[in-house]
Formats: C-alpha cells, sequence, structure tokens
C-alpha cells in the first residue's frame, strides 16, 4: 500500500507541473516577461496612445518619440493580445489601428506607427501599427546592428516605391559600390530586415528609390556603438517641410 501511494503520489506531481509549463503569461516558468518599446514613426499625427487590450501602456507620444522598454506581465500564449493605438489629444476617434500579436517569454517586441493619421483618399498611406520581435543579442566583435523600418511616403497621389538602404564610411562612400547595402526595402516591411555595420567609425547613409539613383532620405554621418542595436527609421513626405520632412532617425534599442 506504501509503495501505490508514493507511485500515486509522483504521478500527481508531474501532472500538475506539466500543466503549470502550458500556462501562459501568469506563472509555471522561469523565464522571464517579454518586453516591448512603442514608437510613434507617423509625421503627420498627433501624440500617441499605445495599448495592450484594455491598457494603456504608453501615453502621448510624439513624433519620433520612443517609451522606455515596458515589460508585458500578462499575457496569452494561444489566442494572442490585442494592440492598438489612439490620437492622445482625441481619444472620440477611437483605435486608429489593432492588431493581434503573441507574445513570448524572453523575448523583446517593438510596437510602432508608419503613415498618415490623415490619409485622405490613400488608404496604402494610412496609419498602421506594425508590431515584432527582434533579436537582443548584441553583435560581435566592433559591429552594431540596424533594423530597417521603410516610413518615407510619397507626395500625395504618388504611389510610395520600394528603397535601397545603403551606405558607407564619410569620406569614401561610393554610392555606387556601397560597402553595407540593404536592397529594396517595402514600405512597412515587417519585421524588418538587419544590417550588420561598422562601430566607431562615422557611416553616412542614404534610402534611395529602389534600383535607382534618387536619394529620398539621407543621414550625413552617425558613429554607433560597439555591439549597439538601433532601428533605423527612414520617414517623411516627399517634399515635406518641418516634421514631415523626409530624414533617416536612429533610436538605439540597448
Amino acid at each position: 500500500m506504501r509503495i501505490g501511494f508514493r507511485v500515486w503520489s509522483t504521478i500527481a506531481a508531474l501532472v500538475l507541473s506539466l500543466a503549470l509549463v502550458g500556462c501562459g503569461g501568469g506563472g509555471g516558468s522561469n523565464l522571464p516577461d517579454p518586453i516591448i518599446r512603442f514608437i510613434n514613426s507617423s509625421p503627420d499625427s498627433n501624440p500617441l496612445d499605445f495599448y495592450k487590450d484594455a491598457t494603456k501602456e504608453a501615453s502621448a507620444l510624439a513624433y519620433l518619440s520612443s517609451s522606455a522598454d515596458l515589460t508585458i506581465h500578462t499575457f496569452d500564449t494561444t489566442n494572442g493580445n490585442a494592440l492598438s493605438v489612439q490620437d492622445s489629444t482625441n481619444p472620440a476617434l477611437g483605435q486608429l489601428d489593432s492588431i493581434i500579436f503573441t507574445f513570448a517569454r524572453n523575448q523583446k517586441y517593438l510596437g510602432l506607427t508608419v503613415g498618415l493619421e490623415n490619409y485622405g483618399a490613400e488608404n496604402l498611406k494610412r496609419l498602421q501599427l506594425l508590431a515584432f520581435q527582434y533579436n537582443k543579442t548584441s553583435p560581435n566583435g566592433n559591429k552594431a546592428n540596424l533594423l530597417i523600418i521603410h516610413g518615407y511616403m510619397r507626395a500625395p497621389g504618388f504611389d510610395t516605391p520600394n528603397i535601397d538602404f545603403q551606405g558607407g564610411p564619410v569620406g569614401s562612400y561610393d554610392p555606387n559600390n556601397p560597402q553595407f547595402s540593404s536592397p529594396n526595402i517595402s514600405f512597412a516591411d515587417s519585421p524588418p530586415p538587419t544590417l550588420e555595420v561598422d562601430s566607431g567609425v562615422s557611416l553616412i547613409f542614404q534610402a534611395r528609390w529602389a534600383g535607382l539613383e534618387n536619394v529620398l532620405a539621407s543621414d550625413p554621418g552617425t558613429t554607433f556603438d560597439a555591439g549597439g542595436i538601433y532601428l533605423a527609421l527612414v520617414s517623411g513626405v516627399e517634399n515635406g517641410a518641418g516634421a514631415e520632412a523626409p530624414q533617416i532617425k536612429y533610436i538605439k534599442l540597448n
């Protein structure tokens, strides 16, 4: 009788442990909770609020502003969670966009907007919410990683082309033979391509019309940290001025 009791106790403990491992977002795992950062990269938008389900995770982010890294403590690993964005100054507009997104433990994510809040009849240029996991492991040696988001738009009435993102050292960059290149990136491509570049030297980068010489946006020179992970935002509107001027914006993620 005593041996049988021990066997059944062992089986019960095993079943309980398996049940705990299958639970999402609450307990049953020693792995860290996921982390997300929100960024507003919609050039004509008012400050934006970002939500997970009904919880406001980031408030009143202005254009090209980033939240801190935010830990997601409660999440559904089976059915996903609703991520949404609203106009902070005019909540009566409701959700500008929403998506269903699934988190996993011990991972890092970005949630960001591209496109225009006031897009008129051009639905392809509407404000969109993107979310994706990115590799949080720092590159080795004197290298940095760039995650390239194409959020540039042509003037009203014109379709937005794909871009070639390319560059090299300031003073020796050859646009016809660039040292660093990520070609043919589509608008709002997610997850974005990652480009490994040199750190510790000033690098110029251009966003060019894919396959052509037309420069749509550029950065005259930035020096990246060794082991750095950066979001490279190609943003703005063709012929835009002020906040809507075409530009390349870097946001360090580590």
